[in-house]
């Protein structure tokens, strides 16, 4: 169970990791070619 927690708690911080890069270069692209 402990080794279960481990493994999902790795891979959701995983998800949110390549969410917020995948996102970053996403949100300042309208900015840049706003301005």
């Amino acid at each position: 169970m402990l080794d279960l927690l481990g493994s999902t708690s790795y891979g959701i911080l995983a998800i949110v990791v390549v969410v917020v890069v995948v996102r970053a270069p996403l949100l300042h692209l309208p900015t840049t070619r706003s301005v």
